[in-house]
């Protein structure tokens, strides 16, 4: 049966940053600037080097030499080997900006407009690559990553360049990276999106660290009682952590929210046949540890009973979670055929624990229940086999369901078919 699988992507917005523009840079080496307009960064790079050697206090130096750098940066077509060249950007300018009256001085305008251009630039080529899904091979995806690893250098406090990072990382399927930029951009977020933070849900989900996952679509929970797609995210967890119990509150939350929804009322019904599963197991376990200690089955049928009323009660409510559900949906011929294995399971499970009961009336009664179960298993394993679509293991399980009521033709009918395929 088809699990319920969280709908969600890890997509970012596309649109890219505007850069900023201010006139009026100076500087106090009119050698360096004249290198620099001649596009000779390597002597432009060794002037303000030796300018720095001899003043090493003058912050102008400093933003200049990080101007230097970023346009080294830019004429180079090979995005990874930007990074160098930004690292060393950044921190002469933040020289620059710690000189500067520790960032309070005339070069701070000049300071935020080089960093906050040099940022937008690589962002905006990283997302506009994530745009373009028809050239969205690994070769793209590794350009974009590339280009948003060089705005975090340049940025390393930008939320959005994070979350952008991890999108690519996502795509190309490097999952703990994923979630390593995921935890850096709400770590950077102010506002703590709900978006960042139900992506990071997800991504510790996919990372298999589910406590993590919990307690984040928990708090996402708290902040939006009765958002279906976070439930749907904290059950997905819990499915893949087996907690049953967790599970079923959910469920029925969110089949208050959505009570036409059949796939809600499947996946409630499975987990309702799973825990009736789990008590006719108990039972049978139970009879075969009695007569395997040598006691009388008599002194422990009386509990076993009980345990077997509340199974049925149990599958009655999952039989009923998946009747709902075909009435929403009777083109959905897979919610009917696992109705039908539902029932053939169940039935199977009391002839097991009939077969361990000694007692002749306790037996029958397994055995009649099994019967009925059984019964009510053959149409909807009829109905699937007459489809075009069904599979050899259908018609196995047909076979098998007219054998253990003795249709035997029908169950020899059923083989001759299974020898065809």
């Amino acid at each position: 049966m088809a699990m319920l699988l969280l709908a969600f992507g890890l997509f970012v917005s596309c649109s890219t940053t505007k850069k900023v523009d201010r006139n009026g840079d100076s500087a106090n080496d009119q050698s360096i600037q004249k290198a620099l307009s001649n596009k000779n960064y390597q002597t432009a790079l060794k002037d303000a080097d030796k300018a720095i050697q001899r003043n090493p206090k003058d912050p102008n130096l400093y933003y200049l030499k990080g101007k230097i750098l970023s346009e080294m940066a830019v004429a180079i077509t090979q995005p990874d080997q930007q990074q160098p060249l930004y690292k060393n950007m950044r921190q002469n300018l933040l020289e620059a900006q710690q000189l500067d009256k520790q960032g309070n001085g005339p070069l701070e305008p000049k300071i935020d407009d080089l960093l906050a251009n040099s940022w937008s630039d690589e962002h905006n080529q990283g997302v506009s690559i994530l745009s373009h899904d028809s050239t969205d091979t690994r070769t793209d995806l590794n350009n974009a990553k590339v280009h948003l690893q060089n705005a975090t250098i340049i940025m390393p406090d930008s939320a959005i360049s994070h979350a952008a990072l991890a999108t690519v990382y996502y795509k190309l399927g490097e999952i703990p990276e994923a979630l390593g930029s995921m935890e850096m951009a709400v770590s950077y977020d102010d506002s703590v999106h709900t978006d960042y933070l139900e992506r990071l849900a997800y991504l510790y989900s996919v990372n298999e660290q589910d406590s993590e996952a919990v307690n984040t679509y928990r708090l996402l929970i708290e902040r939006n009682p009765g958002d279906l797609n976070l439930l749907n995210g904290l059950m997905n967890v819990y499915l893949d952590e087996r907690s049953y119990g967790s599970v079923e509150g959910i469920l029925q939350t969110m089949l208050e929210k959505d009570p036409d929804n059949p796939l809600y009322h499947q996946i409630y019904g499975r987990e309702l046949y799973n825990a009736s599963m789990a008590k006719l197991l108990a039972i049978r376990n139970g009879y075969e540890d009695v007569h395997s200690t040598g006691q009388n089955e008599l002194n422990v049928s009386d509990s076993l009973n009980s345990i077997e009323g509340q199974a049925r009660t149990v599958l009655d409510s999952a039989i009923n979670q998946f009747d709902k559900a075909i009435s929403l949906d009777s083109t959905d011929t897979n919610a009917s055929y696992t109705l039908g294995i539902i029932y053939q399971n169940s039935g199977v499970s009391y002839l097991q624990i009939a077969q361990q009961i000694q007692n002749s009336e306790l037996s029958a009664f397994y055995k009649a229940r099994a019967q009925q179960l059984l019964t009510k298993a053959l149409p909807y394993l009829v109905n699937y086999t007459s489809k075009k679509s069904s599979d050899r293991k259908s018609w196995e399980n047909l076979r098998e369901v007219y054998q253990y009521l003795g249709m035997n033709d029908k169950a020899q009918q059923a083989a001759e078919h299974l020898s065809q395929q």
